[in-house]
C-alpha cells in the first residue's frame, strides 16, 4: 500500500509546478461569453499556454505575454483555415489579444487577464509591464499605494484575487463613435448572433433611440467587473435601461417641440 506524500515530497511537487508555470482560468462574464464560441476559447487557451510568462532568454524575441502562432494551428484546433482567421479577428475585436506579423510568423499578445492569467512576474499588467530598469516614479508609487488602500470592504482588505480584478483596467471599452462595435463587444457573441438584427435596428432608429442606446451602454461600461458579473442577462438589462432612457428622451423632445410651436 502506497503512503501519502511527505512534506518534503510535497515541497518538490510545488517547486516543480513553480518551475513549469501555471495558468489561472478566471470565472468572469467575459469567460462565459467566449466559452459560447468553443473555437475562439480554444485559440485563446492555446495563446495563453504558449505565451512567454517569465524573463528568460528566448530566441524568438518574444516579450512577456507574447506567443508565436500560425495558420497551421487550425489543425491543432480541429478547425478550417478560414475559421482560424475568423477567431483571431474575434479575439482582437473582443480586446483579448493584439497581433503583429513577423518574418517568423504572427505574434499574438495576451492583453487581458479577465479570462486567462498567465502569472507573469511581479503580477504586472501584461500590456504595461515595468522592467527592473524602469523604477516607479514618485507619482506612480503614490497612485499604487492609494489604489491598495481603496480596495477595502467594511474596513478590511478584500481578498487578493478580488482586489486584483477591481484594480485591473477594464477590457470592456465603450466607444460612442462605434455604436455597433460597442454593442457587439458588450453583448457577446451568443446574444449578438441571436438578436443582432434587433440591436442593429435600435442603433439605426431615431436620434433619440440612438442616444438612449449609447447612454445605456455607457452606464453598463461604467460599472466595475464585480457589478457587471451580478447582471445575469446583459441583453435584458440593456433593453430595460434603453427603453427607460428612450421614453425619457422622446418625452423631452415632444415637450421641446410643443414649446417651439407655441412660441
Amino acid at each position: 500500500m502506497s503512503s501519502s506524500p511527505t512534506a518534503h515530497e510535497g515541497g518538490n511537487v510545488n517547486a516543480a509546478v513553480r518551475e513549469l508555470g501555471y495558468i489561472k482560468f478566471i470565472r468572469s462574464p467575459e469567460a462565459e461569453e467566449i466559452l459560447s464560441d468553443p473555437a475562439a476559447f480554444a485559440l485563446l487557451a492555446l495563446i495563453a499556454r504558449r505565451a512567454r510568462w517569465r524573463s528568460r532568454f528566448n530566441t524568438k524575441g518574444l516579450e512577456l505575454g507574447e506567443a508565436l502562432i500560425g495558420i497551421s494551428d487550425h489543425e491543432t484546433l480541429g478547425i478550417t483555415e478560414q475559421q482560424y482567421k475568423t477567431r483571431v479577428k474575434k479575439l482582437r475585436k473582443w480586446g483579448q489579444i493584439t497581433t503583429r506579423p513577423t518574418n517568423k510568423g504572427t505574434i499574438a499578445k495576451l492583453v487581458s487577464s479577465l479570462v486567462f492569467d498567465i502569472n507573469a512576474p511581479h503580477k504586472c499588467q501584461l500590456a504595461n509591464c515595468l522592467t527592473s530598469q524602469q523604477p516607479l516614479t514618485n507619482k506612480e508609487t503614490s497612485e499604487k499605494e492609494e489604489s491598495k488602500t481603496r480596495v477595502v470592504e467594511n474596513g478590511q482588505p478584500l481578498p487578493e484575487s478580488i482586489a486584483a480584478i477591481l484594480n485591473t483596467a477594464l477590457a470592456l471599452v465603450f466607444d460612442r463613435s462605434d455604436l455597433l462595435g460597442s454593442l457587439e463587444r458588450t453583448l457577446g457573441p451568443f446574444e449578438w448572433k441571436r438578436n443582432g438584427p434587433m440591436w442593429r435596428m435600435r442603433a439605426r432608429s431615431s436620434p433619440d433611440d440612438r442616444h438612449a442606446l449609447s447612454d445605456a451602454l455607457e452606464d453598463f461600461a461604467a460599472k466595475t467587473p464585480i457589478q457587471r458579473s451580478e447582471i445575469k442577462n446583459v441583453g435584458a438589462w440593456l433593453t430595460s435601461r434603453y427603453e427607460a432612457l428612450a421614453t425619457k428622451r422622446k418625452r423631452a423632445t415632444a415637450e421641446h417641440l410643443k414649446k417651439l410651436n407655441a412660441a
